[in-house]
């Protein structure tokens, strides 16, 4: 029961303030992703703001990301992160 209600009250943490949590979340990732080559080519890192974002990366299709899977498969690390 204390389990449960110590996640409830984690959970409305978040529930209760959407945006500051999704602009955490999207500065977590940031932080990852800078050090990438996909940061570097598309100058991300963990200043960039929400609409910064969205201008410097487009919705990708496979043909956009496929340069960087081709240096994953050849052994090249720090390419992408998921």
């Amino acid at each position: 029961m204390k389990f449960a209600q110590f996640k409830n009250r984690q959970m409305m943490k978040w529930v209760n303030k959407p945006i500051e949590t999704q602009n955490k979340v999207l500065r977590n990732l940031l932080t990852k992703v800078e050090k990438t080559r996909f940061g570097e080519d598309h100058g991300l890192n963990k200043n960039t703001s929400y609409d910064e974002f969205k201008q410097l990366v487009p919705i990708p299709d496979y043909e956009m990301i496929r340069p960087y899977i081709d240096r994953i498969v050849a052994g090249g690390e720090d390419i992408l992160f998921f």
